[in-house]
Formats: C-alpha cells, sequence, structure tokens
C-alpha cells in the first residue's frame, strides 16, 4: 500500500468547550473552530430526555475530539504492517490480507476523503 498523503484536516489535538448551550470541538495549538453541537435542545418531553441527548452530545463530542488521534494510530498500524508484512501482538495476528487491517484502511480512507 503507498504511504498515504498528509490529512489536510486541522491539526489535532482537538479539545471540547462546554458552554451550556453547545459543545466546541477547537484545535488546541491554532485555537480553530473544528465543530459545534447544540447541547441544550429546547422542546424535549422531559428532562430525562434532555439529560440523555446531552450526554450522546458530550459522546459525540468526545469521537469527533478524538479523530486525529484515532486516524493517527492507524496510519501507525497500517505503516508498521508494511514494513513487517505483519504483526503479531499476543493471540494478535495482523497480515496484509487481514479483515481488520482492511476494515483500518477503509476508515483512514474515509477520514482522508478517499485518499491514500
Amino acid at each position: 500500500m503507498p504511504h498515504p498523503q498528509p490529512s489536510r484536516h486541522t491539526p489535532g489535538p482537538w479539545t471540547i468547550e462546554d458552554r451550556e448551550d453547545r459543545l466546541l470541538i477547537w484545535s488546541d495549538g491554532r485555537h480553530d473552530y473544528i465543530a459545534s453541537l447544540p447541547a441544550d435542545i429546547d422542546g424535549l418531553d422531559s428532562e430525562e430526555v434532555a439529560a440523555n441527548v446531552r450526554k450522546e452530545q458530550e459522546a459525540n463530542a468526545r469521537l469527533i475530539a478524538a479523530a486525529p488521534d484515532l486516524l493517527a494510530a492507524l496510519e501507525r498500524i497500517i505503516g508498521a504492517c508494511a514494513e513487517e508484512d505483519s504483526l503479531e501482538s499476543g493471540s494478535l495476528h495482523l497480515s496484509s490480507g487481514n479483515a481488520i487491517l482492511k476494515q483500518a484502511r477503509a476508515a483512514i480512507l474515509a477520514a482522508t476523503g478517499g485518499k491514500s
């Protein structure tokens, strides 16, 4: 597999800022605004539903903020397998045709807009 092109996304790490009504995701180093998720949604049936929506939005924000680190980890795994043709760790054995590596490659392609 050819080495991936450098990602064109805003470099990580990304952090979450809680502003009560929204969760903002920022780039640490450059203070670039990445995304905003509503955290206080009016018109929900109950406080319990609102609390559940908030917890889900917080989980979504954590996943978004982790994206640069997740992409970098997958790229390192794929790179290590390309250099060694396989990796072993405990009972896990990864070779170039392994389904786990295919899934990792697919995630990298999705994150980089289909460019490898």
